[in-house]
């Protein structure tokens, strides 16, 4: 990168949908050192928005739009990400995704911040930030595995609309108004009514069709975590909240500790940051994630019925702990790990 003490040159693709308006926050609160700050569309520009104070234009990508540019985040279409990723090869750019999209190289690595950081290969130009899942059970899981070992878990993970970006937050409002004056609830991306209702289905962003979300995930934190990790089985439910996601966890480990020893290894200060424990125990809710830094943990619980069994509820806003500020530790891991190259 070429950067220097007085900051970097970084792009946001996608700056004024939810991904890339987080991640504009996110960058000015944690001071991160931004020298020229680009803001860019990839089907159009011209939209008048801001960072850090100060009035931007939204300008169409273009040849020159990552000339001289350090770090790109791609928040977008994943289509349309895909289309640009390449372009970091040529053009010298780190360019960090968090759209999802199909990486050029099947190698590009996939990084949770606080567990596999380490492996970020010597000079790779493109990093995927993951989906924010699997930026959550990665964290629990590899504390868990660390202290006690794991034999299986089970995780069922309630989708909210945000992750369908504003029209998925529009549909469910039109559709929770809908409901309550007696109409038909129906929609573009919700076909089927989710105010006041459960789906047990969820459709990838952008994507036109039910898949097997959840085999993609999976897959994302075997990447994550390593082939070799126990076994691990998800369902996800579309659910008619707006932020976080609330996620139920059922793990059998190969020891018995105590919940309080649980708890303890989920929230040790020497191990992670990225963790809070709730004492309430009707927390937490989704509510109270909702713009929160950390993964939001209820009271673990052992089993009644099967040794060594556990249950852990946990809450993490999608957009902020399982998006942005994810990969915002990675771009300030790079720089880090620059400086000490450069210093040695």
């Amino acid at each position: 990168m070429k950067g220097n003490r007085t900051g970097y040159s970084i792009a946001i693709v996608g700056s004024t949908i939810l991904k890339g308006k987080e991640l504009r926050e996110v960058l000015v609160e944690k001071r991160f050192p931004v020298k020229k700050m680009r803001l860019l569309d990839c089907k159009e520009g011209g939209e008048l928005t801001e960072f850090d104070g100060e009035p931007k234009l939204v300008q169409k990508i273009g040849e020159d739009s990552f000339d001289g540019v350090d770090i790109a985040f791609f928040c977008g279409d994943p289509a349309e990400t895909a289309k640009y990723l390449p372009w970091a090869e040529k053009k010298g750019f780190i360019a960090i995704d968090l759209s999802q999209a199909p990486p050029p190289k099947k190698e590009t690595p996939i990084i949770v911040i606080g567990v596999n950081e380490g492996e970020i290969p010597k000079n790779r130009r493109i990093i995927r930030n993951p989906h924010p899942i699997t930026i959550s059970l990665s964290t629990i899981l590899y504390l868990l595995q660390r202290a006690f070992g794991i034999q299986y878990s089970v995780c069922t993970v309630f989708q909210p609309t945000s992750e369908y970006g504003e029209e998925g937050m529009d549909e469910l409002f039109t559709q929770t108004i809908g409901v309550l004056n007696f109409k038909k609830a129906a929609g573009s991306i919700f076909p089927q009514q989710l105010a006041f209702n459960l789906i047990p289905r969820v459709k990838k962003p952008y994507a036109k069709r039910y898949i097997d979300y959840e085999s993609v995930i999976i897959n994302e934190i075997r990447a994550v975590l390593g082939e070799e990790f126990p076994p691990l089985t998800l369902s996800l439910i579309q659910a008619p909240i707006f932020h976080s996601h609330p996620i139920s966890m059922f793990v059998t480990l190969q020891s018995e500790p105590t919940t309080e020893e649980v708890e303890s290894q989920l929230t040790n200060r020497q191990l992670t940051t990225l963790t809070t424990l709730l004492q309430d125990p009707l927390s937490p809710t989704p509510v109270e994630a909702a713009s929160s830094d950390t993964i939001n943990l209820g009271r673990v619980r052992r089993d009644k019925q099967l040794a060594r069994g556990y249950w852990l509820w946990m809450v993490t806003d999608n957009l902020r702990r399982g998006c942005a500020l994810n990969a915002v530790s990675i771009a300030e891991f790079l720089i880090s790990a620059g400086n000490r190259k450069g210093s040695s």
